[in-house]
């Protein structure tokens, strides 16, 4: 008993990676958005107190034990573990950890409404590390909405999801991939110690050490895609030569599974598969309908093909349903530059300038060997000149 809670304590912790103002008066009707708009305040600033309140740790807990199936005399103990340590700023936290909140941007999407009930979706962006997106599974008790689990885009499972398989997985559950496999007592702690290891590497900052450790462990594991999953994501924070790396070997093994779209999406672009990236992000725009960020990486992708006309017509998608998301406009920008659309590329910096409220001079530009022929051009300079009038 005492090796199993041990064991998953650092297992969750680790698995978690895959992974506004105050809370609202209870005499007030609330919405689910505004339950979603507490998670971007969480992911923009790091206070969780808000969101906390309302994730249902017994409920969550619950779920993950059903995925799970342990036996019924470890079933109780492990539960109670569960809702003793889990909580969404831990989850998140972990999950985040290395990466900078000071650009980080998040947004409720939108509230879709299926069977189950109303769902949130809130997209992340981080400052030059890509995005992901979380779906909210919620109920309504007395008026009021809980979270009892959030679907994951990057790995494409929920949350219960992800700790269910892993934990089934490491201790030798009947629904777990080393049911299948004799493996001795030592094999087992072996695999604990090596996870404990890599857990403490990564809280630390050392994703190289992490990323290492999670690579000794027997391939029959590194198969499973949720572990799989894991050593990509570690991967990333290595260098981009051993993330495509990684990213190429799982797509090898799991490319075919339709679960793995969004992620896949950089494979197909390292691998300069243009046109199977554009039909993933097509697939996900099913998904996420009017999305700016997913229209801007599409825009990306059509740059890369040297396809600016559709990028452009992609962008000026993007920014017309979402006039704030910023990167659209620069994308805007570089595709002009790119066909030395200098007029273009000027209309897109007067839209920033209308949109944030700012005001753009010649020297912003002239530092940047990028705008080099843009600020000798006559478009740029006549602009510029207007300013002076």
């Amino acid at each position: 008993m005492p090796k199993i809670i041990w064991g998953f304590l650092f297992t969750l912790l680790l698995i978690s990676q895959q992974v506004i103002s105050s809370p609202l008066n209870n005499q007030m009707k609330e919405s689910p958005s505004q339950i979603s708009d507490w998670l971007v305040h969480a992911l923009e600033t790091g206070d969780f107190e808000a969101i906390d309140e309302r994730f249902d740790k017994t409920a969550f807990a619950e779920k993950t034990i059903k995925l799970m199936n342990p036996e019924r005399k470890l079933a109780g103990a492990i539960k109670n573990k569960i809702i003793e340590i889990i909580s969404l700023e831990m989850i998140f936290k972990n999950a985040l950890s290395g990466i900078s909140l000071e650009n980080t941007k998040a947004k409720t999407l939108r509230v879709v409404h299926k069977e189950t009930g109303p769902v949130p979706i809130v997209r992340i962006n981080f400052d030059g590390a890509g995005s992901n997106y979380y779906e909210l599974s919620l109920y309504r008790e007395k008026g009021k909405y809980f979270i009892d689990d959030i679907f994951v885009m990057a790995n494409a499972h929920f949350m219960s999801e992800s700790i269910a398989q892993t934990m089934a997985l490491i201790f030798n559950q009947s629904s777990g991939l080393l049911s299948m496999f004799k493996i001795t007592d030592s094999e087992l702690h072996s695999i604990n110690t090596i996870l404990t290891d890599a857990m403490e590497q990564k809280r630390n900052g050392n994703f190289e050490d992490a990323y290492k450790s999670m690579r000794s462990l027997p391939d029959y594991i590194i198969e499973s895609d949720i572990i799989h999953l894991t050593i990509v994501m570690l991967a990333s924070s290595v260098d981009d030569k051993t993330y495509q790396a990684e990213l190429s070997s799982f797509a090898k093994i799991h490319g075919d599974n339709p679960r793995y779209t969004f992620m896949l999406i950089d494979h197909y672009v390292l691998m300069k598969d243009y046109d199977q990236a554009l039909k993933n992000i097509d697939l996900l725009q099913l998904r996420y309908e009017e999305d700016a960020s997913l229209l801007t990486t599409k825009a990306g992708v059509y740059l890369l093909k040297n396809d600016y006309k559709r990028a452009q017509t992609t962008l000026k998608y993007a920014v017309d349903y979402e006039p704030d998301f910023e990167a659209a406009y620069w994308s805007g920008v570089t595709a002009a530059l790119s066909e030395e659309e200098y007029e273009t590329a000027v209309e897109w910096l007067k839209r920033y300038e209308t949109q944030f409220l700012l005001e753009f001079h010649a020297e912003d530009f002239q530092d940047q060997e990028v705008y080099g022929d843009l600020i000798k051009s006559k478009p740029f300079k006549k602009w510029m000149k207007s300013k002076r009038v």
